[in-house]
């Protein structure tokens, strides 16, 4: 193989705040000359939090949005201990959540693995966006 690529999976403990967002960058830094691919799980406990979400919003419980939001401030907090407040990062993580359908003021989807994938996955985008930009 002419021009191998190294390939790094960073796990949900490994991205779980600010501080870890900085390890992570700092041993990819090692690699910058390389060619990587690098794959991110959701930050911390992002897709328990996300399940969650869908469990409320598909059982019409009233706390959908309110557990939305927490995951939303979660993402934000590391943003404020990473970023400058005007960073383009706020408006991809906020594209992010809105981008993908996580609206938990809208009615249910018929389909709830549909639903599921659409909300759950959210994690891996938003995480994606701030290892990315950091």
């Amino acid at each position: 193989m002419k021009h191998p690529v190294k390939v790094f999976k960073f796990g949900g403990a490994s991205l779980r705040d600010a501080d870890s967002v900085k390890n992570v960058a700092s041993i990819l830094q090692r690699y910058k000359s390389d060619r990587l691919l690098i794959v991110v799980s959701a930050m911390g406990k992002t897709t328990d939090a996300l399940e969650k979400v869908v469990a409320a919003h598909a059982g019409k419980t009233g706390e959908a949005y309110k557990l939305l939001e927490g995951v939303k401030k979660a993402h934000y907090d590391i943003c404020d201990q990473l970023f400058d407040k005007n960073d383009e990062v706020y408006a991809a993580v906020n594209d992010t959540f809105v981008g993908n359908r996580v609206d938990t003021g809208r009615g249910t989807h018929d389909n709830y693995d549909y639903m599921y994938d659409q909300i759950v996955s959210v994690g891996e985008l938003v995480s994606s966006k701030i290892v990315q930009a950091f």
